[in-house]
């Protein structure tokens, strides 16, 4: 009887699907580690696409602060303005129709440099009066509204060089496209005036343009001669 029950146990294990051998098998002790799952994260939104206007915006807020300066930081009213503006004018998709604008747009504000580009004033002429016969005149350019902390500075201090060695000053902005020197009323010298510049005449020679360059203040002597003698208002004798 005893016999028969060693018999029928492992018979019972394995008609009940277990046998000795299916017990759980331990662990090796070299066994991977299960990798780490990874953190689950939201799904982020796509972001917005910028749009033409998008930039447009960000190109005119950019080019109404002069260079050389900062300017007041938006809170928001700029931007939606100059949003409204561009949607009105779906030709500035363009950036290079947009080009013109910014060459103003720090004078003059992007929807005034728009309205001045499309109904442009006519030009007009600078006339420069001189009495000496040996008359030497000075004339500083802009051919934009839009100009700069550095051209203002060195404008002014290349014209009082200028000055200081005897020439009468004149002066062009964007509408003014030529210089006519008048002596006594009767014109003795006219030079056409186009972009940023200074345009220096002299009597007997012929009209010189200096390049805007903070350098050429030196080039004073060069077309008008040394400072004069502010007592005498003439040069000083040579040493």
């Amino acid at each position: 009887m005893q016999r028969l029950l060693w018999i029928g146990l492992p018979l019972a294990l394995a008609c009940g699907g277990l046998t000795t051998s299916q017990a759980t098998p331990p662990v090796p002790s070299d066994a991977p580690e299960a990798a780490p799952q990874a953190d689950l994260q939201a799904p982020q939104a796509p972001e917005t696409p910028t749009t033409w206007v998008d930039q447009a915006v960000e190109e005119a807020l950019a080019n109404e602060i002069m260079p050389g300066t900062s300017g007041d930081e938006d809170d928001g009213t700029r931007a939606a303005a100059l949003r409204k503006f561009f949607e009105a004018h779906p030709e500035y998709q363009d950036p290079a129709r947009r080009e013109p604008l910014w060459a103003h747009a720090c004078g003059l504000g992007t929807e005034g440099a728009h309205d001045y580009l499309t109904n442009p004033p006519p030009k007009k002429e600078e006339v420069v009066e001189v009495t000496d016969e040996d008359w030497k005149v000075f004339v500083a350019h802009s051919g934009a509204a839009c100009t700069s902390d550095d051209w203002s500075w060195y404008t002014h201090e290349v014209s009082e060089a200028a000055a200081a060695r005897g020439a009468v000053l004149g002066h062009g902005d964007m509408d003014t496209n030529m210089v006519i020197v008048k002596r006594n009323g009767v014109e003795v010298a006219r030079a056409p005036l186009t972009g940023f510049g200074w345009l220096a005449l002299r009597a007997g020679k012929p009209p010189l343009d200096i390049d805007y360059d903070p350098s050429n203040v030196e080039k004073m002597d060069e077309v008008f001669g040394p400072v004069l003698d502010p007592a005498a208002g003439k040069a000083p004798p040579s040493p």
